[in-house]
């Protein structure tokens, strides 16, 4: 899949937050629109979208579906409830990627497989987007992020446990994390470039 776009085919009513059309106004490049988008089947640039909703009004760093409860209802068949807890969380942040991640455990259970690989699809995309800001090896190169949860998603992903971590600035805000890679057990830094939610914070102080 290319890094940070998607193309959407079959409905997607389930998975993306229904908006009014008037959305659309005055700029075709807004949040909104954009899930407009995704909606009607178009190819959508997840990093574009991303850059969207830092920018939108609805925009939280406090988003992140609650994956320990949504996974305890996956183990007992309660498909219904993760995908009302996917619900809840994609409409205040559908830029959450557990939540699609989860959104597709629940459809594949169900046996919706088309669903399911489209949710897999869209979580894929938007850590594709992620990982394609940077290699996470210097505040040059620094993951962007759009919340601290996104931190820990890259990390289990990438297969590092995380040792501790630390803010540094200058040139930006930047949340440093030591971690241990899993399989070789080798120790490192990885630098995520978290201005999208710290700049304001730290300017007020």
């Amino acid at each position: 899949m290319a890094a940070g776009a998607l193309a959407c085919a079959g409905p997607v009513s389930a998975i993306v937050p229904s908006l009014s059309a008037a959305s659309l106004q005055p700029a075709i490049s807004s949040y909104p629109a954009m899930l407009i988008r995704l909606r009607a089947g178009e190819v959508v640039d997840m990093r574009q979208l991303r850059e969207a909703y830092r920018r939108d009004a609805s925009y939280t760093s406090h988003f992140g579906i609650d994956t320990k409860a949504a996974s305890a209802a996956l183990d007992r068949g309660r498909n219904d409830k993760v995908l009302r807890m996917v619900d809840v969380a994609l409409r205040r942040s559908f830029v959450d990627i557990d939540a699609h991640f989860l959104a597709a455990a629940a459809y594949e259970a169900e046996g919706q497989g088309d669903q399911a690989d489209l949710s897999r699809g869209i979580a894929t995309a938007l850590l594709d987007a992620i990982l394609a800001s940077g290699d996470g090896k210097t505040a040059a190169s620094a993951y962007r992020v759009l919340s601290v949860h996104e931190e820990y998603v890259v990390a289990n992903v990438l297969g590092l446990d995380v040792d501790g971590q630390f803010l540094k600035t200058g040139g930006g805000v930047y949340d440093v994390m030591r971690v241990t890679d899993r399989t070789t057990g080798e120790r490192r830094e990885i630098w995520f470039d978290i201005s999208a939610f710290m700049r304001g914070k730290l300017a007020s102080r």
